[in-house]
């Protein structure tokens, strides 16, 4: 799958940056083997034999940040995948032109593609509703902490001894 590394309108180029978009523990997790690449069609079956029409794909082999993408694990049947990225503004009501090549079929096994543009911000994407939940939940957490550290060191619990055990046994044997 590619697309274009500019996008247009009305005269105005729009850079599509393909680098970091793979998350952090991704790229930690994916590593080529030693003696990569001067191995591969020799003693293994490299990526650039399963993809040649991916560009690059020889010198970067699984450390290919699309790949790594494609690769992380999605929770729902219904997943996005990060592309790229365009860190310029783009006005409101502007129309962009894009030039998709799709190089992986997935007509075989029933899927399909689509292009989705979407703005990210620090706490997440478009929609901020997950993040601020778990912004209040960790506040809520954090300040019960606070409140059962401040009552146990202003007015702690007594210890209990076998002795407040036995007492507690007769008490309940009788009832």
């Amino acid at each position: 799958q590619g697309i274009s590394s500019s996008s247009s309108s009305r005269g105005m180029q729009y850079t599509i940056h393909q680098e970091n978009i793979a998350w952090k523990s991704d790229l930690e997790k994916y590593h080529n083997i030693q003696g990569y690449p001067s191995m591969c069609g020799i003693d293994a079956v490299c990526l650039n034999e399963s993809y040649p029409q991916i560009e690059n794909i020889l010198q970067s082999g699984v450390r290919n940040q699309h790949f790594i993408t494609w690769n992380h694990i999605a929770a729902l049947p219904d997943f996005v995948k990060r592309w790229g990225r365009i860190e310029q503004d783009i006005p409101k009501g502007t129309n962009l032109t894009f030039r998709i090549e799709a190089k992986f079929p997935v007509s075989s096994f029933g899927g399909s593609k689509s292009l989705v543009l979407a703005t990210n911000s620090w706490i997440g994407g478009r929609n901020v509703f997950l993040g601020i939940t778990y912004l209040v939940m960790a506040s809520l957490c954090f300040f019960t902490a606070l409140i059962f550290t401040a009552k146990q060191r202003l007015a702690p619990r007594e210890m209990g001894s076998v002795e407040l055990l036995r007492r507690y046994e007769g008490h309940n044997s009788a009832l």
